[in-house]
């Protein structure tokens, strides 16, 4: 009876571990998502020659600075466009880093080796 139980404790374990990592994986999904739209709000800024971030572009941007993990960088928001890119990239840099890496597919072509 103990060892159906320690399975069961094993399983329950396993299930909110799995649970956990599926939320930070969608949480750092979200958090890339909106790195890369901010990015492109800011490209077409830049195009235009505009060189002030919008006030609410910066609040976006520091709402999603503040969901980061501390980082021995802080990053901060910034008011000329070009340097909050480089924020930006940054930001998406570190949470590319705490991704977990995935295997890349095959080729279809591909032989794989006996």
């Amino acid at each position: 009876m103990a060892r159906i139980e320690d399975a069961n404790t094993d399983i329950g374990r396993l299930e909110l571990e799995t649970r956990r990592r599926r939320i930070e994986q969608s949480r750092q999904g979200q958090l890339i998502r909106a790195t890369d739209e901010m990015i492109a709000e800011l490209e077409e800024l830049n195009v235009r020659g505009t060189d002030r971030v919008p006030a609410v572009l910066r609040r976006h941007a520091e709402a999603v600075l503040s969901a980061l993990p501390p980082t021995a960088e802080p990053l901060e928001a910034r008011y000329r466009v070009d340097a909050m890119m480089e924020v930006l990239y940054r930001a998406q840099e570190l949470l590319f880093q705490q991704r977990p890496s995935r295997p890349l597919p095959l080729d279809s072509r591909e032989r794989i080796p006996a």
